[in-house]
């Protein structure tokens, strides 16, 4: 240890990338541990031939990428004497523990994966950039790393690149529009994500060689577009599109798994996978090419089984729900393992069901598992596992474990605030969990400092978007949006801010009522009407 004091400096270099060596020796562990615990420097680099097949699984095959800080458990890591192996791994939980450890690699990784991603785009021709998946796959990689608004810029740059290339009315555009809308709805822009995914939508039913109402991409953006409008209190639209878009990707899991087609059967996969190709060109005889389109046609039966589930959770049928996001989390499981997103966001949505269906052990001991891999792969200030801390803290409390949850809640409120902003739904909704337990546990004055804190970040925010409105680093022929920003007067307040400042303003009324403080109570609500 005193050897890596000595030099400051640690230079782990991961081979192969997506699922490096030395991560599995414990040794290296044991210079990792002495990095954190000397206050070292830690750096990550890799061999330029990994760079080059970091970059290609960019362009075609980002589920790798994403797979990639998923594999990140030193938990696992071996000596070939199983004493030093034991030693090592004694001295990390005794100190820093696996969950820091692994949550501070996985985040040089992060921070890795993203540098060369933007070394990758700068790295390509203009008009490389529109052709290539590369720029689009490099917003997934934001979004999935919580960098929102990192995430928002690159995809509207990206969209007005390939629209100011095909236009509107191409497959190009349509796919830009979606991944552009997953962003923004996100980051709370709902009406604007619904716009984007309503037109691709659009464009990809209609008839064309690689479009139609069964193809690949329009069950994808079918189940984009519901899975918002179960999230904005929609389902009734969402519920028969799901219905058929689950029936239909099942029919097209059964046409994969046989042995022999009919015509009848090649037709179907072919609106499926694209009209201007013909069978040959699936590959299916190829054992992987085969298992790799399951794959494929899998995550899309599962998205649509998921966002069912949301339908009736939202109607409260939890023992309807049940059964769908068991079924997509012990698929998740099994092919992509315990510690993927895609595994830890399919636990999540069972936790809900388990918790709708007053299971709550059950409920608390899958969100705990949640937290922890989202901590490790993630980081402690993702958004994703600021939901789950939050959801935690929901269970702990029906488990009147309300010493747990205060800290949980008081942590995912200020991570919300901080991510996406004071008058966003769920900071709101989180800030009405969070005073409420406060108000029971600790008294209503810091309930109340609490309340009104929210309120003035809310109400402050429309004096510093006026203040703030200038022209955008990014001219606007370089920027995509579907909705015209309005512009605020001062005092005037957006539809989405005006709905939470409501909020909150009444449960400071609320609350100063019940504490006999009339006079207070009205001036919060006198204070409201000022903004409009």
């Amino acid at each position: 240890m005193e050897g890596v004091r000595g030099i400051g400096h640690t230079l782990l270099i991961l081979s192969p990338w997506d699922n490096p060596r030395p991560l599995r020796r414990a040794w290296c562990l044991w210079e990792i541990l002495s990095t954190s615990r000397t206050n070292s420097e830690l750096s990550i680099e890799m061999a330029p031939s990994q760079i080059s097949e970091f970059r290609s699984a960019l362009t075609h095959d980002f589920n790798k990428v994403l797979a990639a800080v998923s594999n990140i458990n030193m938990r696992l890591s071996q000596a070939y004497l199983k004493t030093d192996e034991d030693m090592i791994k004694a001295a990390v939980e005794a100190t820093i523990g696996f969950t820091e450890l692994n949550s501070m690699i996985a985040g040089r990784m992060r921070d890795w994966l993203t540098e060369q991603g933007d070394a990758a785009l700068r790295g390509v021709s203009e008009e490389e950039r529109v052709t290539s998946p590369l720029a689009m796959n490099l917003v997934r990689l934001l979004l999935d790393q919580g960098k929102l608004e990192e995430a928002e810029e690159a995809g509207r740059q990206a969209c007005a690149s390939i629209v100011g290339k095909y236009g509107e009315d191409h497959s190009q555009a349509f796919y830009a529009m979606n991944g552009l809308g997953r962003v923004l709805r996100s980051r709370g822009q709902y009406d604007e994500a619904e716009a984007l995914f309503r037109k691709a939508l659009e464009g990809y039913s209609r008839e064309g060689p690689d479009s139609g109402p069964d193809s690949k991409d329009t069950f994808t953006a079918q189940n984009n577009l519901a899975e918002l409008l179960v999230h904005t209190g929609q389902p009734d639209e969402a519920e028969p599109m799901l219905v058929e878009v689950h029936d239909k990707i099942k029919s097209q899991l059964d046409l994969l798994k046989k042995e022999e087609l009919s015509e009848e059967d090649e037709l179907k996969l072919l609106d499926f996978w694209g009209k201007a190709l013909k069978l040959q060109d699936l590959n299916l005889a190829d054992p992987d090419e085969r298992g790799k389109k399951l794959g494929e046609v899998e995550a899309l039966y599962l998205m649509a089984g998921n966002n069912l589930a949301g339908i009736y959770m939202a109607r409260k049928q939890f023992d309807i729900a049940e059964p769908y996001v068991r079924e997509t989390y012990d698929t998740r499981r099994r092919i992509n393992g315990d510690r993927h997103p895609w595994t830890l966001n399919a636990l999540n949505n069972l936790a809900s069901a388990q918790k709708g269906n007053k299971k709550l052990e059950e409920a608390e001991a899958s969100y705990q598992t949640v937290v922890e891999g989202r901590v490790e792969t993630l980081g402690s200030l993702h958004i994703s596992t600021l939901t789950s801390i939050n959801n935690l803290a929901v269970v702990l409390c029906d488990l009147q474990k309300f010493d747990k949850a205060l800290p949980m809640l008081e942590q995912a409120y200020h991570g919300h605030r901080d991510v996406l902003g004071p008058a966003h739904d769920r900071t709101v909704d989180i800030l009405l969990n969070y005073t409420t337990l406060l108000h029971n546990t600790e008294g209503p004055d810091k309930a109340i400092v609490t309340g009104r804190q929210a309120l003035d970040d809310i109400l402050n925010s429309a004096a510093q978007e006026v203040a703030n409105d200038g022209e955008p680093e990014v001219p606007a022929s370089r920027r995509f949006s579907v909705v015209a920003p309005s512009k605020l007067a001062h005092n005037e307040l957006s539809a989405d801010q005006i709905a939470s400042a409501r909020k909150i303003a009444q449960l400071l009324h609320n609350l100063l009522t019940h504490n006999e403080r009339v006079e207070e109570a009205e001036e919060v609500m006198a204070k409201l009407s000022e903004y409009h």
